[in-house]
Parts: C-alpha cells; sequence; structure tokens
C-alpha cells in the first residue's frame, strides 16, 4: 500500500497496523520526520527506544531547568510563575493626549461560568497622570463595577479605541503604525499557582518582574552571540516569515518579519538553550553510551520534535484563554494571525507537559510488532516506484487552497533545522521549505487565482497520472476529498478523469471533528468523501444526452439513499458530486452535439439541477425560485459567507440574477467581495410585513413566534391558508435538517416545528370564525 501524499502518517499508520506491506510519500520535511517517529523509529527499536527518549529529555530538562531557574522566580509565598500576559502598545495618535494604548482584545482574565467553579475576574482600566493603569477586580478581589463590560477591550480588528480620550486609530493606521516602529509591548499581568492550590492567582506586574525580564534580554545577547560563532548560524531563526498575500498570514503587517520575532527575549532565550542542549545530545550518546550513529539519530530526532512542540505554546501569539486560565498554542487554526494581547508560559512547565504528550503515543507504537513503514521524501508527480508495483494507493490529497502547509512548517522547520537539521543534511539543505512543487491553489503566486487554480490541477492531474502508473492492473485506489468550494471540486474532477483512474464509488464518511476551530469559523464539510477508483479500461467516447441521462437515474437513486442515511447540507452536495464523477469518469471524454468536451463546471451544473429538483420534490416548492435558493444555499453553504462567483453560480442555476435581488431588506447581503444568507434572527419584522416570498412568510412568522406575537403570526399564517398547506411546514424541515444542530436558526425552526398541531388549530379556528361584521350580512 502507498501514500503518496503521506503527511502525518494517519493512513499509513493504519495500513500497517493491518499488516500491509506499507510506503509512504511526502515532499515536506517535517511530515518526513513526523512519519519516521510514528512509522518506523518505534517498530524498529522498540521499549528501548521510549525509555531512552524519556531519559535524554529527563537529563535535558533538569540541565535547561538549572539555566533557566533565575528568570522564572518564585513569589515570595512559594508560587510558582505559571505565566505572563503580555499587550502590544501603541501611542494614541490624538495630539492632547500622551497615553500609550495597550492592544488587548478583551480584559477577561478568568471566566468559568459553570456553577461549581464559577469564576470571573477581569482587568479594569483607569487613567493615573496621563496613562492607562489597572486593578484586578472579580472573585477573590475588589468587586467589579456593575457598569463594566470586560468583552469590549481596546481593540477589536485592528481598530484601536483609546480608553482615555475614545481617540481612535482606524484599521488601515493600526498596522502603519507598527510597520514604522511605533509598537512596543507591556508586561501587565503575572499569573502563579502554588503546589498545594491548584487555582490560578492574578497579580500585577511589579518593577521586579519587569527587572527579570531585563537580565533574560541581557542572558540572550550573551548567549546568542557565542551560540552563533559555534553553530555558524543565528541561533534565533532570522528566515523571513510569508509575505501578508500568502492565505492565513497577515503578521508582516505588524512587523513580525522573521520567524524569530514570533517569540519574546525571554521565550527566545527559553528556546535556544533548549536547542543548544538537543544538539549536545547526540555526540554525548555516541561517546558515553555507545549508541550507534542510526540509534542516536532517532533518539534525537523525538528531541528535535520536542523542542518544535515547545515553540508552539512559547510564541508571543499564543492567546491567554480565560475559559481554561492557559496559554492557548497558537496553532488552534491552520493559520497564523495577529494576536494583541498573548501569554508567555513557564517555559519549563511546557516543556513537562510537552514531553510527557511525546512520550504517550509511544508507549503503544514502541509495542507494536509491525514491519516499519518505507519512508520517502519525494514528490508525488515523480514517484521513486517502477510501474504496477502497489495492490492499493490511498490517499488525502491538499484539498485546492484550504491550508498552506509549506509556509506553517517553516515554523517547525527553522528549529529543527538548528536542533537536529546537520543529522538529515538532505532534508534541511535550504534555508525555508521548498514551495515551489508544493501541490496547492496559491493565488499570490503567478496568474493570481486562475494562476493558481491552473497550477492546482496541472499538478494534481500530473499526481494521478502517477498513482495510475504504480497501481497494478486489478489495484484500488482510495482518494479522500473534503474541500467545500467549486472551483476545488472542479479542479479535482478534471484531474481524476485525466488520469485514467476510473471511479467506481464514492462514499460521504463522517470523518471531521466538530470542535476543532476552523470547522467553527468556516463552511466546513461534516464528512469527507472517500472515492474508490480502479484502473481499468474506459469508453472511448460518451455522448452528453446519454451520459446526463444515466446521471439522471443513478444520482436520484442514490440521493434518497443517502437523504435516508441522514446526509444533508454541504455534505449532500459534495456526495453528490463524487457520485457524478462515477457517470462520467467511465468514460475518456464526453462530448455534446456540437463536438464541446464536457468537462467540470458542465458536470457540477447538472448535479446542481439535479439535487434542485430532488429538494423541490422534498419541500414541495417547485414554484419559488428565492425559497429554493435559500434552501439550496443551507445545504450547500450553511450559515457561512461564500465568495461571489461561487454565490453567483448557485443563483444562476435556478435562474436568479443575485445583484437584482440583494439589498437591505433582503435576505441576500454582499458582504465586501462575498456574499451572506440572513437568518429569520439576523432580520427585522418590519421589513418582511409586506413580503409574499414564502421564505420571508417564513422568517416574518419566526420572528413573531419569537417575540410572543401570536395572534399576529396565527393572522399571517392564515393568509391564503399558508398555515394548514403542508408547504411552509415542509420548507421549515428542510431547512432545519440542512443545519447544524447548534446553529439558532435550526433551534428556532425545531422549536416552532414541536408547535406545529397547536399553531394549526389555531389558524384553522380564525379561518372558520367569521369577520367582525359578516352575520348582519348574512342576515340581510
Amino acid at each position: 500500500m502507498l501514500d503518496p501524499f503521506g503527511g502525518r502518517g494517519s493512513i499509513p499508520l493504519e495500513a500497517q497496523r493491518l499488516g500491509c506491506e506499507t510506503h509512504s510519500c511526502d515532499i515536506n520535511p517535517v511530515a518526513i520526520l513526523i512519519q519516521k517517529c510514528t512509522l518506523e523509529y518505534p517498530q524498529k527499536y522498540g521499549q528501548r527506544l521510549y525509555d531512552d527518549v524519556k531519559k535524554w529529555g529527563e537529563h535535558i530538562l533538569a540541565e535547561v531547568t538549572e539555566e533557566l531557574h533565575p528568570f522564572y522566580p518564585k513569589d515570595s509565598d512559594g508560587s510558582e510563575i505559571y505565566a505572563y500576559i503580555w499587550a502590544r502598545t501603541l501611542p494614541c495618535q490624538n495630539l492632547t493626549c500622551s497615553a500609550e494604548i495597550p492592544l488587548i482584545s478583551q480584559f477577561w482574565l478568568a471566566k468559568k461560568t459553570k456553577i461549581q467553579r464559577k469564576k470571573k475576574i477581569t482587568l479594569l482600566p483607569y487613567e493615573e497622570k496621563g496613562q492607562i493603569a489597572f486593578n484586578i477586580v472579580g472573585n477573590g478581589y475588589k468587586s467589579m463595577p456593575e457598569d463594566f463590560n470586560p468583552q469590549s477591550g481596546t481593540v477589536t480588528d485592528a481598530k484601536v479605541t483609546c480608553p482615555l480620550c475614545k481617540n481612535t486609530i482606524s484599521d488601515t493606521e493600526t498596522p502603519s503604525l507598527f510597520r514604522d516602529g511605533e509598537a512596543d509591548e507591556r508586561l501587565l499581568v503575572v499569573v502563579t499557582k502554588h503546589q498545594q492550590n491548584k487555582n490560578k492567582q492574578y497579580r500585577l506586574a511589579t518593577e521586579a518582574d519587569k527587572e527579570v525580564f531585563s537580565a533574560a534580554k541581557n542572558k540572550l545577547s550573551e548567549k546568542e552571540k557565542e551560540l552563533a560563532v559555534k553553530w555558524g548560524v543565528s541561533p534565533i531563526p532570522n528566515e523571513e516569515t510569508p509575505s501578508n498575500k500568502v492565505l492565513g498570514f497577515r503578521i508582516s503587517n505588524y512587523n513580525l518579519n522573521t520567524w524569530g520575532e514570533l517569540f519574546n527575549e525571554r521565550q527566545q532565550l527559553s528556546l535556544i538553550t533548549f536547542t543548544e542542549k538537543i544538539r549536545e545530545a547526540y555526540p554525548q550518546m555516541l561517546s558515553q553510551e555507545n549508541y550507534s550513529p542510526d540509534y542516536a539519530q532517532a533518539v534525537s530526532t523525538y528531541l528535535g520534535l520536542w523542542l518544535s512542540s515547545i515553540a508552539m505554546r512559547s510564541a508571543n501569539l499564543c492567546r491567554w484563554g480565560n475559559t481554561t486560565e492557559s496559554v492557548v498554542e497558537m496553532f488552534g487554526m491552520q493559520t497564523v494571525p495577529m494576536v494583541w494581547d498573548y501569554g508567555e508560559a513557564n517555559s519549563v512547565d511546557v516543556a513537562v507537559n510537552r514531553l510527557k504528550s511525546l512520550l504517550k503515543p509511544m508507549t503503544h507504537l514502541c509495542q507494536m510488532n509491525d514491519e516499519p513503514v518505507t519512508i520517502q521524501c519525494s514528490s508525488v508527480t515523480d514517484l521513486p516506484y517502477p510501474e504496477n508495483t502497489f495492490d492499493a494507493v490511498l490517499t488525502d490529497p491538499p484539498y485546492y487552497d484550504n491550508i498552506p502547509y509549506a509556509y506553517l512548517s517553516d515554523f517547525f522547520y527553522v528549529w529543527l533545522r538548528r536542533s537536529i537539521g546537520t543529522l538529515y543534511p538532505k532534508l534541511f539543505e535550504t534555508d525555508l521549505t521548498l514551495k515551489d512543487e508544493e501541490i496547492v491553489a496559491y493565488s499570490h503566486h503567478a496568474g493570481g487565482k486562475q494562476g493558481g487554480k491552473v497550477f492546482f490541477e496541472t499538478e494534481l492531474s500530473k499526481a494521478f497520472k502517477e498513482m495510475h502508473r504504480v497501481l497494478r492492473p486489478n489495484g484500488i485506489a482510495v482518494i479522500v476529498y473534503a474541500h467545500k468550494s467549486t472551483e476545488g471540486w472542479e479542479t479535482l474532477i478534471n484531474a481524476l478523469l485525466d488520469s485514467g483512474l476510473v471511479v467506481t464509488g464514492a462514499w460521504p464518511i463522517d470523518t471531521e471533528m466538530k470542535s476543532r476551530q476552523r470547522s467553527l469559523d468556516s463552511a466546513a464539510l461534516a464528512s469527507s468523501i472517500y472515492m474508490v477508483a480502479r484502473k481499468r479500461e474506459r469508453e472511448a467516447f460518451g455522448i452528453y444526452q446519454d451520459v446526463k441521462k444515466e446521471l439522471d437515474i443513478y444520482l436520484e437513486q442514490k440521493l434518497f439513499t443517502l437523504w435516508e442515511w441522514g446526509f444533508s447540507g454541504a455534505d449532500l452536495f459534495i456526495a453528490a458530486i463524487g457520485i457524478g464523477i462515477e457517470v462520467f469518469g467511465k468514460y475518456e471524454t464526453v462530448i455534446d452535439d456540437d463536438d464541446n468536451l464536457i468537462r467540470a463546471d458542465r458536470i457540477i451544473g447538472d448535479i446542481r439541477e439535479i439535487l434542485e429538483h430532488f429538494d423541490g420534490e422534498q419541500a414541495g416548492i417547485a414554484g419559488t425560485r428565492l425559497t429554493r435558493f435559500y434552501l439550496r444555499w443551507r445545504r450547500e453553504h450553511g450559515e457561512k459567507s461564500v465568495i461571489f462567483n461561487d454565490a453567483r453560480e448557485l443563483a444562476l442555476s435556478l435562474g436568479i440574477e443575485l445583484i437584482e435581488e440583494w439589498g437591505e431588506d433582503s435576505f441576500i447581503q454582499q458582504e465586501k467581495t462575498n456574499v451572506r444568507v440572513l437568518g429569520p434572527q439576523e432580520r427585522e419584522q418590519t421589513d418582511l410585513s409586506k413580503r409574499e416570498e414564502l421564505i420571508d412568510v417564513l422568517h416574518h412568522v419566526l420572528l413573531l413566534w419569537r417575540s410572543g406575537n401570536r395572534a399576529e403570526m396565527v393572522q399571517r399564517l392564515s393568509k391564503d391558508r399558508i398555515g394548514i398547506n403542508e408547504l411552509i411546514w415542509n420548507v421549515a424541515q428542510q431547512i432545519s435538517a440542512a443545519l447544524p444542530t447548534d446553529s439558532q436558526e435550526r433551534q428556532w425552526l425545531e422549536a416552532w416545528l414541536a408547535d406545529r398541531d397547536t399553531i394549526q388549530r389555531e389558524v384553522q379556528n380564525l379561518l372558520e370564525t367569521p369577520e367582525e361584521g359578516t352575520l348582519f350580512l348574512i342576515a340581510d
């Protein structure tokens, strides 16, 4: 079995556990080292490896603790330093105000709401001699003023407000001030803990705390010079961070131009001290322990990964988590966002915990009796294997433009290169990871967004052709994909159709972790689509009209099955795309009557049309275009904003021109270059009272119901007997099913639907009650 996009090695690990002869490739050196420590070294060296990694980790920890001890001093009551809380600062731009503004997103220090552990502590700003000072208030401290809102800090989306004069710095001026060197930082709070009391305690930073930090800076200056001479390279990473054109990176806007600048001076001192001890460990293993070079390399590799994980929670882009009272590692999302106020954890504490985390999976891995996986650093477009080698190729390729893998991995690469780079000279030949061969649709490359799309499709097609080449004639390929955008799927479909692989099945499987931060902040899929492909002969030509009929029949059958299994929303749409590839992939080319080649954009359009018909049948709304658009949107995109082109494509498939429909009182709203569809909770009753489109009526009814205007709601539902008709209830049910369980709109809909019987009785009673004056007319 081969995984040519091996990544962190999850697919090869499971293949290994099943007893397969397993091979894994990746072009990224960081991924290669992670794979070696998961799939090769534990199986090769067993329990001895665990014991020695633990021994050397603890040895290094003891040495570093001794050296760093003065820079994390205990308080007079014996409390230990848990963390420091810092804020970046900017001078107020009001010429009559001399305040240095701490940039704080919110003032909470602790915000635990559970009854048994309720704890609310916050910073309270006040003016002192023309500057901004703080008190700590809340549980265990002075009372919090009733009119104070800790949620509102001094900065929101780079817009800064001075607490003293209320002058604002615009979101465009803020990065400019950072680039001009006007920014500084200020130590605000020290978080301590006592061995006899697990509760965190907070105190304002003192001059003594600042002197300790100053001492760390002096020590850093001394050590940096010493190690630079010894290593022949700057011990603090001076390689450049990505430009702000790279997806997920905006930190260069704020003068964070090198990877070393992502750490304050005490953090830098801690990390280069760990790096120094790890570099020294390898020759000590050879001379003192008589390890073989290969074995010493394996042990040292784990120590290098340990350092990388320490760095991840020891950067000045780590937030202070007020609900957990802990420092949150900087990669909560697969981006590197700017952080205004950050938590500086005690690096020794971090190292202790990260060593435990490193050793935990090793306990199991070192007990596996499976053969080590063969791991190679190679490009998927040029696999180092002859034709017809593998019975199976299983892989999870990059999802179009979702994640800038190589740029993110540079954070780890620069520390690995300094700590264990000499042990892997071929992996660390360059200052940073190579980007040119990485298969990601980067829009900052030549040709812009379209150029990135063409590059991704071209390179992915080469990758699939290579997979086809190394697969045996009766072999099976499984490709996992979970991108939500039309562009991402168009490129994947075209690449697959051009590869020679024939998709024989496509199934959505629930694999994504719902709680991961990226899924919470994007229209992420709940499921991944597993496409099963074979290396077999295809029919040369397909006539589009015939293939389209085949797609209609086959997809409708599959849709009912998927619907019954509970798939909905974007997952149903993406599953339908996978099924569509099954039909079109049987043919080398599909052409229409005018000899036009049918490509992915046409295929997706056909699938949308079938889904739209399916939705119409399910909800009984064949004639209401905007309501169908709303339901289609909720199915494909949930409650998230979508780039204009994707939104317009969906609208046009229903005969709607977006620009003609959006507006202040419409549920379709333009947000810069994106489009968003509003739920009922985001609309106003007055805007809806005279609108007759079904979705507008439903929103109006929900707002009346929620606000307690039941009589007016029943009156609205009695018009044209809409509340008696199945139509509005079916639409509500379909929308509810398309949304996640934590959606406020879904919760409103479910509660309203649960009240259906009572509501319909009230509507029926109103319809049967004559209007005032009617009896007299009849009597006449």
